[in-house]
C-alpha cells in the first residue's frame, strides 16, 4: 500500500480525516479571528494551510505504521488491511484526533 492508498483507506474506514479537520480548522479559524483585521488570513489560505497539515499528518502516520509492518510487508495492501482489522490502530488514531488540544 502506498501513501495515497493509505490515505484513501483511512478516509473511507475511519473518522481520522473528519476529526482532524474539525479540530485543526477550528483552531486555525480561532487564531485568525484573534488577528488584527489587516493581518487576517483569507479563508482559502487557511484551508490550504490545513490541507498541507493534513497531508503531513497522513505521511507521518503512514511512515509509523509502515515501520510496524515487517520488512517489505508494507508493499502489499492485504497486509495493511489485515493489520488494521487485527488491531485498534485506526481507533487509537481517531481517539488521538478527538482528544487533540492546542497550546496557546
Amino acid at each position: 500500500m502506498n501513501v495515497n492508498e493509505f490515505q484513501d483507506y483511512i478516509e473511507h474506514y475511519s473518522r481520522i480525516s473528519e476529526l482532524f479537520y474539525e479540530k485543526v480548522l477550528g483552531h486555525e479559524n480561532e487564531k485568525n479571528d484573534e488577528r488584527a483585521k489587516a493581518k487576517k488570513k483569507d479563508e482559502a489560505v487557511i484551508k490550504h494551510d490545513v490541507d498541507r497539515m493534513y497531508d503531513k499528518m497522513v505521511d507521518n502516520l503512514y511512515e509509523q505504521i509502515k515501520g510496524v509492518l515487517k520488512k517489505d510487508a508494507y508493499k502489499k495492501r492485504e497486509n495493511w488491511i489485515e493489520y488494521f482489522e487485527n488491531s485498534d490502530a485506526l481507533l487509537d488514531i481517531e481517539d488521538s484526533m478527538a482528544e487533540m488540544e492546542f497550546e496557546e
